[in-house]
């Protein structure tokens, strides 16, 4: 039997066709080569189709050590820039303070607890400024 050439497109093609159909006579009979052949174009192609992703490396390149500091260095700047102009201003008053009726002061002192038949348990505040006694609910916490 003679050396017949066939090309790249057509051993291609053959083995196309035979990772479709799984069908090795078919592919044989359709491109005029012999089963043995397919089979070693197949072997091939996988053997290549296989280096091939071994050398390629998957998704994005991670950002080198250097590049990643200088990021990571500029967030902690800027971190820190934001804690010390919170740390260095006024500190407004929590809503839930309790504060005199009379003058509206916070500098109130705690003068026992008292235990009310309505409300449970409560807290006595003498207000310094104006002589006044607040009561406020006392919640137990762990």
């Amino acid at each position: 039997m003679s050396f017949v050439h066939i090309s790249p497109s057509t051993k291609q093609a053959a083995v196309k066709l035979y990772w479709q159909t799984g069908n090795v006579k078919k592919c044989a009979e359709q491109f005029g080569a012999s089963r043995n052949t397919i089979y070693d174009w197949v072997r091939l192609a996988e053997q290549r189709l296989e280096s091939m992703f071994l050398d390629s490396t998957p998704g994005k390149r991670a950002p080198s050590v250097d590049s990643r500091n200088q990021a990571l260095q500029s967030q902690l700047d800027h971190v820190l820039d934001a804690y010390h102009n919170i740390s260095q201003g006024p500190r407004p008053l929590p809503q839930n303070l309790a504060r005199c009726p009379k003058c509206h002061s916070t500098a109130l002192l705690r003068n026992g607890r008292v235990r009310s038949k309505q409300h449970g348990l409560l807290q006595r505040l003498w207000c310094r400024q104006c002589d006044v006694s607040v009561y406020v609910d006392l919640k137990k916490t762990l």
